[in-house]
């Protein structure tokens, strides 16, 4: 069986003859993702601090290497600034064009796209995390036709990818939940945010390609939506605040989890024998006996603080329960 029958055997629950990786090397692999090739404007340092100028017009706060840092001047701090603003070119053809290679180098893998916008990351860095919040309250019609901007952004990103030989579309790393909760209520983000990923993974769906969603913190009030809405595949890397055994009951066999180890937990604080029982029993849990469980790494291991005899154990661990 290849890496690619596998995996898609696993998100579709089909019985693959082993469980899935997204491991790094020398552990085995299935998986290669691609982004669409991103530019950062420019860089300054302010009385000792460093910024940086995003493409969508931004200025962030560098905090380290490993750290994306945090938006400090967002593109459109205010709305009368709107009519002046233009989008940058994040789905010109030759961003996509180094998928070609990388897919002819691994043609057995099953193959991840990367939208070249999350919808609620590229909203909020437009006009900033408090704008976010001020908008929903105060700017519903303004915010939602920003919203249905970053949709138009998406859906031709879906159709640059559409020229590619793809299995999977991964279409955001949206972070919606704080530690036991989520970040708005879940009526708004059924308003607001659901009938446009329903839209896009639509056009996915299309093409018979997967939908893959990456979304931290604890989103159980709106993961049966998203499921509704075509999810296929939730990337967790945080599982302990919302519990294994409260995921596996009430998702496991519904959606496919694709999960490193517990990065704020168990690969901060466990030992190499707590890792490891914790991937047997995060597989028994979350996945069943015909699928719907694929391992992976972490691809931040030191600005998450996770040491290498941490990553050993978690990574030995996937294949020896695969």
């Amino acid at each position: 069986m290849t890496s690619k029958e596998r995996v898609k055997r696993a998100i579709h629950f089909q019985s693959p003859d082993r469980i899935p990786s997204h491991l790094p090397d020398p552990w085995p692999n299935d998986i290669v993702w691609i982004f669409p090739e991103k530019q950062d404007i420019r860089t300054e340092i302010r009385n000792g601090k460093q910024y940086r100028l995003s493409e969508w017009g931004s200025w962030w706060h560098v905090v380290s290497e490993q750290n994306m840092g945090e938006v400090v001047e967002p593109a459109i701090g205010a709305w009368d600034q709107l009519s002046a603003y233009r989008f940058p070119d994040v789905n010109a053809p030759q961003r996509y064009a180094h998928a070609e290679a990388t897919i002819a180098a691994d043609p057995d893998k099953y193959v991840m796209g990367v939208l070249s916008a999350s919808l609620f990351p590229v909203y909020w860095e437009l006009r900033g995390l408090m704008g976010f919040f001020e908008d929903l309250l105060e700017e519903p019609d303004l915010m939602e036709a920003l919203l249905d901007q970053i949709v138009a952004v998406q859906l031709e990103s879906v159709r640059q990818w559409s020229r590619y030989p793809i299995d999977g579309i991964v279409v955001g790393f949206d972070d919606w939940g704080l530690q036991d909760r989520l970040m708005i209520h879940p009526d708004q983000f059924r308003r607001y945010f659901l009938p446009r990923y329903r839209k896009v993974w639509q056009a996915i769906h299309d093409l018979n390609l997967d939908v893959i969603l990456h979304s931290c913190g604890d989103i159980t009030s709106i993961l049966p939506d998203l499921i509704d809405a075509g999810l296929d595949v939730i990337n967790m890397d945080q599982q302990e605040n919302m519990g294994l055994e409260r995921l596996g009951h009430a998702f496991a066999g519904k959606v496919c989890f694709w999960n490193p180890v517990d990065i704020q937990t168990v690969m901060r604080t466990g030992s190499p024998g707590d890792i490891a029982a914790y991937v047997r029993h995060m597989i028994r849990t979350l996945g069943t006996a015909e699928g719907g469980f694929i391992g992976k790494h972490y691809p931040q291991p030191q600005a998450a603080g996770h040491s290498d005899i941490s990553q050993r154990a978690a990574f030995d661990a996937f294949v020896r329960f695969a």
